[in-house]
């Protein structure tokens, strides 16, 4: 090969890396963008996942460029692979993040399904003791008026034995 295939092989790689690496930029913002502000949650999800998946792939493309860089595939100011690098970890980070918030977000629904699952049972073994209460009132009313209270409350006054009293 010679110098000028090599070179313009050089300037295409790198055109081609930077060209793929700007979309992928571009759909990974649109990616958490959309994550950010989908209010369903499987959806949202579906859309974190996205992003995720273009997080790994924005990295290895950095990654395996770099490594093409370094072997002298292409040449780059340090600046730029500087640049690239912090990209890298950036990215990384970002994973990290990504990831565990989505893992918080999970054990917060599982969580709260937990304690709505709770608060239903709960909610059923009230319901059960008022109906019981409830039902325990009405018998007992059931029972004053048709039993000998009844009778007593409406009873004639006894008549005295002694018609004149004490006198």
């Amino acid at each position: 090969m010679n110098p000028t295939e090599f070179q313009t092989a050089r300037e295409t790689n790198v055109k081609t890396f930077e060209t793929k690496y700007a979309d992928l930029k571009q759909q990974y913002s649109a990616a958490l963008n959309s994550a950010k502000s989908e209010t369903d949650r499987p959806k949202q999800c579906v859309l974190i996942k996205s992003a995720l998946d273009i997080n790994k792939e924005l990295t290895t493309l950095v990654s395996n460029f770099l490594r093409l860089n370094n072997e002298g595939g292409c040449q780059l100011s340090p600046d730029r692979i500087n640049k690239l690098q912090s990209d890298i970890e950036k990215y990384k980070t970002q994973h990290g993040e990504i990831q565990q918030g989505r893992d918080k977000i999970h054990s917060l629904e599982t969580s709260f399904a937990d304690v709505d699952a709770q608060a239903i049972h709960v909610e059923g073994i009230n319901l059960f003791y008022f109906v019981l209460i409830a039902l325990g009132i009405f018998v007992l009313i059931g029972l004053v008026f048709t039993s000998g209270i009844r009778r007593a409350l409406y009873a004639q006054p006894v008549a005295p034995i002694v018609s004149r009293g004490f006198a």
